[in-house]
C-alpha cells in the first residue's frame, strides 16, 4: 500500500455561497417582475453575474411599467388641462420601461428560441432525403 502526499490529493475549489438559490433573484421583485423572472429561468440557464444582474434590472422594469399601468388606468390615457386635453404624461415613462425590459432581454440572447432536448422540427434536410 503506497502512501498519498498531499502533492497527490486532487485539490477541489470551492465557492462561497450567497445563502440564495440560484433561481432566486438578487433584489425584491412585485408579481410582474418575479413572474418575467421564473419563467427566464425556466427556458434559459442565466448564471452569470452580469446576466443575473441584467436580468433583475429587466424584472424591476418590468413591475416599474405595469405600477405605471395600474396609475395610468386611474387616471386615464389623456388628461384634461387648462389649454385642453393632453396625453397622460406617464405614458412616456410606460413605453420607456417596456422598451427597456424588451431591449435588455434582447441584449441577454433571449429573443431566440431555447434549445430542447425532444422532438421538434428535424435540422435542415428534412427527413434526410438530399436534394439530388
Amino acid at each position: 500500500m503506497t502512501d498519498k502526499t498531499a502533492e497527490d490529493v486532487p485539490v477541489k475549489k470551492l465557492r462561497l455561497m450567497d445563502g440564495r438559490s440560484r433561481t432566486s433573484p438578487p433584489c425584491a421583485l412585485g408579481k410582474v417582475g418575479q413572474s418575467l423572472w421564473n419563467r427566464v429561468l425556466g427556458d434559459y440557464d442565466i448564471n452569470d453575474a452580469a446576466g443575473v444582474e441584467l436580468l433583475a434590472q429587466a424584472c424591476q422594469a418590468a413591475d416599474r411599467a405595469e405600477s405605471l399601468r395600474r396609475q395610468i388606468d386611474e387616471t386615464g390615457e389623456v388628461i384634461h388641462t387648462r389649454s385642453g386635453l393632453r396625453d397622460n404624461p406617464l405614458l412616456k415613462h410606460e413605453v420607456a420601461s417596456r422598451a427597456f425590459v424588451t431591449r435588455t432581454l434582447c441584449r441577454l440572447g433571449l429573443s431566440v428560441e431555447p434549445l430542447r432536448a425532444g422532438p421538434g422540427r428535424p435540422g435542415s434536410g428534412g427527413l434526410g432525403v438530399g436534394p439530388w
